[in-house]
């Protein structure tokens, strides 16, 4: 614990004095500098740190540290250590920094009235409130605290010393300190084994910053990680200099692929800006007996109301209470009425086998097509997505407009997935000539209880090699669980 803020803080420091680069250092910055615009530069240096292989603040420069981290991201993953990235490479650094970057669900967040900005893991189901000079967020598993604040009337070496000296009182450990001309940063560990760390900057006449807390005991959610990225966003925001916004994906690093996946919610080819008076359709489904309902982000993404309608005929207004933009998941809640429960809930079975058949339940093209919902069967053809991306299964099962957000079920009826996302067949056929059959994707149900797990929504579980359920009854109980979903 006190070697990872160590290793956090010294990120914040210069060398005293000048160091021989490494051999293949000066060909590896050129290449970087030369080829990457600034705001790639910080997302692949953001992989670098969410994927845990760097605690340098991003910068638009290639540094010895940059080059080292690289080095240590290549032989981790079986390439050539040369601290060069290619194609191919920074690909496999988007999938590694997925699934932190997914979990943590970073928010941008400017501080009211000033420039200070910070990104917010709301990923991991924080509640915010007022704490009277900023913003509080709490986890509500006990893992991390951040607070946001500004306070008045105090110079920024009387708020260091004062911090110092009351932690020193306490008999806080410290790690690390740096003052500045108008910042400083602090890490220290407290008697109860809590990591901390700050930083402050002078803004006219308050002091500005945040601080972090997290107790790995509770559940180690790499939050080393998150105070350095912090760092840099509130150190660039204060300086008036760029930085990237919180990536829905980092797969923004990365050369995007001749074909991208298309929402299987929505029409493949463009559309118009969204009239306010416009209605988008998808499917949700049940996972606990309280009425909560998973579905994609995608599907309630522009939403000013939700709407859903149950098995039963009845449309309940449903509250969204959690997203995951990184992973196109989405919680929402109905307040079902006193004594009533869903007819059924889905039980999520981790793991799935390639060739093992599969089914979908939507509400494809609810215009045109069956309101009563659509029941599709076919096979899991890849157990990744596009380019090898781990979150997600490629199915074969037919889906279209509206399917997405609908559950993914197995022979037995236990949920291995969310509908997601299909091949845009178009333009697939103009870049390679083939016209692609029935390419879908589904995120996994790993990534689901993921997600239900950081927002503590309890949910039941399934078993591989359950009892064998005849089509027909898979469909029963795929619609007693859905719930046609309206956005207006």
């Amino acid at each position: 614990m006190r070697r990872i803020a160590l290793a956090l803080l010294a990120a914040l420091s210069w060398p005293l004095a000048a160091h021989a680069a490494p051999p293949g250092f000066y060909e590896a910055q050129a290449e970087f500098e030369g080829v990457f615009n600034v705001r790639l530069r910080q997302l692949v240096q953001l992989d670098l740190i969410a994927g845990g292989y760097s605690n340098a603040v991003p910068t638009e420069h290639f540094t010895t540290r940059t080059f080292k981290a690289v080095q240590q991201f290549q032989s981790d993953n079986g390439f050539a250590p040369t601290g060069r990235l290619d194609g191919p490479q920074i690909d496999r650094l988007v999938q590694v920094s997925n699934g932190p970057l997914g979990l943590w669900g970073f928010r941008k967040v400017v501080f009211p009235g000033r420039s200070a900005t910070i990104w917010v893991p709301e990923g991991l189901g924080l509640d915010e409130k007022d704490n009277g000079t900023g913003l509080h967020y709490s986890d509500r598993q006990a893992r991390l605290w951040l607070d946001f604040v500004a306070v008045g009337g105090k110079s920024l070496p009387g708020v260091h010393d004062g911090l110092l000296a009351d932690q020193a009182r306490k008999g806080w450990e410290l790690h690390y300190q740096a003052m500045k001309d108008d910042w400083f940063v602090i890490s220290t560990t407290s008697p109860n084994g809590h990591d901390h760390y700050y930083r402050y900057h002078q803004d006219g006449d308050a002091v500005v910053g945040f601080a972090l807390e997290w107790d790995n005991a509770a559940g180690n959610v790499n939050a080393e990680r998150i105070a350095v990225i912090d760092s840099a966003v509130l150190g660039a925001s204060m300086k008036g200099e760029f930085f990237v916004d919180p990536p829905g994906s980092v797969a923004q690093a990365s050369a995007p692929p001749p074909v991208e996946p298309q929402p299987a919610a929505r029409e493949t080819t463009p559309e118009p800006p969204r009239a306010k008076d416009t209605v988008t359709t998808g499917t949700a489904f049940f996972v606990s007996d309280d009425g909560y309902l998973v579905t994609n982000a995608h599907v309630v993404a522009e939403c000013t109301r939700v709407m859903v309608k149950t098995d039963d005929g009845q449309v309940h207004e449903a509250a969204r209470t959690a997203t995951d933009t990184t992973n196109d998941l989405a919680i929402l809640k109905l307040s079902l009425p006193p004594g009533q429960a869903p007819k059924r809930v889905a039980a999520l079975r981790i793991g799935t086998r390639l060739g093992e058949g599969v089914e979908a339940f939507g509400f494809p093209h609810s215009d045109v097509l069956s309101s009563s919902g659509n029941f599709t069967l076919g096979n899991v053809s890849a157990l990744t997505g596009l380019k090898d991306d781990t979150r997600y299964l490629q199915v074969s099962v037919p889906v279209q407009a509206g399917n997405s957000g609908g559950p993914l079920l197995d022979g037995s009826g236990n949920l291995v997935g969310v509908v997601s996302a299909k091949l845009d067949a178009v333009k697939m056929a103009s870049a390679s000539g083939d016209l692609p059959q029935n390419v879908n994707f589904a995120v996994k149900s790993a990534v689901v209880a993921t997600f239900l797990d950081a927002n503590r929504v309890t949910y039941k579980t399934g078993t591989p090699g359950g009892a064998a359920m005849q089509p027909a009854d898979i469909a029963d109980a795929a619609r007693a669980m859905s719930g046609f979903v309206v956005c207006r």
